[in-house]
């Protein structure tokens, strides 16, 4: 599944203040994971999304349990994120909503 630029963004941004808390910089973050510092600028902006591998990686790192990894599983994992906030623009500009639902009773 591709990951929306706002699931990216939020993503980012979380990362950058876990990393801010840990005291480290991009570079020295970088250097633990052995990925360049424009790679790590690039996901805390929200330009990139993060391979899968790096997540546990990341938490590690920043010895931050497994938030970041479950907050990327939010935002993409079941898509529920970006599935919530189309329905929610959709309900709010829609002029009815119509909610059909189907019983079914044995015997």
């Amino acid at each position: 599944m591709t990951a929306d630029k706002r699931a990216m963004q939020r993503f980012g941004r979380e990362m950058a203040r876990t990393r801010k808390l840990a005291d480290m910089t991009q570079g020295a973050l970088a250097d633990k994971l052995g990925v360049s510092p424009s790679h790590i600028s690039n996901l805390e902006r929200g330009y990139r999304a993060p391979v899968p591998a790096l997540l546990p990686r990341l938490d590690r790192e920043l010895r931050s349990g497994e938030r970041l990894t479950r907050l990327w599983d939010e935002l993409t994992g079941s898509g529920r994120q970006a599935w919530l906030e189309e329905v929610t623009a959709l309900v709010r500009d829609a002029r009815a909503v119509m909610d059909y639902q189907v019983n079914v009773f044995p015997g």
